[in-house]
């Protein structure tokens, strides 16, 4: 375990406002995070924060379960408490089809942060496509055309910030009943954004940029999933010449990399990570290769939704982004802090951002599905951990 150098409990969901009436915060997490200096604030971070929230109105016997219309308000569905299961807190999942909806919707907040030690600007709410949206921008918007999204219905979830030039381009995941997909968003200064589409289809999350290109082709981390599985989730690697074509897919990390020297006869049942492996922050550039860290989660144990969510990294070659050079065996973030093992979900520590000063790493990362922790790092010492784990 790498020690902390310090941590710093950030946000909680009575930090933000609900975006209306009839609302209540119940979930500040996952944030992006990218540097963002000012003359005025050097060490200023950007943050577009996860903010879920639930309707106030109940109805005995009822469940409800929120969405976006066309003109961005929000309604409810009831349903019945007997057609699904609650087991895991975040959805209602039909006793009859296995579909699932979801108990709140998300949007994100512009936030900033001059120092990383507090919240010191609370900027606007960035909501899904629709037709009154003043924030939110079609790059290629056809005369007439209508700004409504029904991928993002249920809202937007988990985003990452990387700087590509003078752009930041974001992946969000939008959420809906066609299932889980991940946009693009671009912006230049966290008060208008271009809304690039749909990079990856159902059902895939956790899509971190490089923040360069190789051979002229875009790069991305990516985490596709699936009901027919055959092997625990692996990340994988795919590559783009303009951010909205993906191609060259394959496999970059996962249960069969820590096999190979057991010649696929390993006991997996007990290792950190084999449950969801996904990206974390996007890959940040060192002179020993990218650094890549990642969150992956343990299965969970009976009676429990999910299982521990915890922090790993690898080392990638600099040009060849396909070679793995090195990974840690363990995690080297846990839920240990009380925030991080008490909220929404429980026990997850899930990083989404971060800002690098020297050789201090601040790591800004989701903690039990409820607030945003800030976690910081010596660079050197994860890099030399990375090294000795080399094979």
């Amino acid at each position: 375990m790498i020690p902390r150098q310090r941590t710093i409990h950030l946000i909680s969901p009575a930090d933000l406002p609900p975006s209306r009436d009839g609302f209540e915060v119940i979930g500040t997490f996952n944030p992006a995070a990218v540097a963002f200096p000012s003359p005025e604030h050097p060490d200023r971070v950007a943050l577009l924060v996860r903010v879920a929230e639930r309707p106030l109105e109940r109805r005995p016997g009822f469940h409800a379960s929120p969405y976006y219309t066309a003109d961005g308000d929000l309604a409810l569905d009831f349903i019945p408490d007997d057609a699904v299961s609650t087991a895991d807190p975040r959805m209602l999942v039909f006793h009859d089809t296995g579909f699932k909806r979801l108990t709140f919707t998300s949007h994100l907040r512009v936030c900033f942060t001059h120092t990383g030690e507090k919240l010191d600007v609370i900027g606007p709410c960035l909501e899904p496509p629709h037709r009154q949206n003043d924030r939110l921008h079609r790059a290629d918007r056809d005369a007439g055309s209508s700004d409504f999204d029904p991928l993002t219905s249920f809202g937007y979830e988990d985003p990452r910030i990387t700087q590509i030039g003078d752009d930041f381009i974001i992946t969000v995941v939008g959420a809906s009943p066609h299932g889980v997909v991940t946009q693009l968003l671009r912006t230049t200064d966290f008060e208008r954004f271009d809304t690039l589409g749909t990079a990856f289809c159902r059902e895939n999350k956790d899509v971190v940029l490089f923040p360069r290109r190789f051979a002229g082709q875009y790069a991305a981390i990516h985490r596709p999933t699936g009901r027919f599985e055959v092997q625990p989730a692996e990340m994988w690697l795919a590559f783009s010449p303009d951010l909205r074509y993906w191609g060259d897919h394959a496999p970059l990390y996962g249960m069969d990399y820590v096999s190979l020297d057991q010649n696929k006869t390993f006991d997996a049942s007990s290792r950190w990570d084999n449950g969801r492996i996904g990206g974390g922050v996007p890959p940040i550039a060192t002179d020993a290769g990218w650094l890549v860290i990642y969150h992956a989660s343990c299965r969970p144990t009976p009676g429990e939704p999910i299982g521990v969510y915890a922090a790993g990294a690898l080392l990638l070659d600099l040009e060849h982004p396909s070679r793995v050079l090195a990974a840690l065996p363990e995690p080297f973030m846990t839920p240990d802090e009380d925030f991080e093992r008490a909220g929404f979900v429980k026990a997850v520590v899930f990083p989404t951002g971060y800002a690098l000063r020297g050789d201090a790493l601040d790591l800004y990362y989701g903690a039990a599905d409820t607030h945003v922790g800030v976690a910081r790092y010596a660079l050197s010492e994860l890099l030399h951990a990375l090294e000795t784990s080399k094979r």
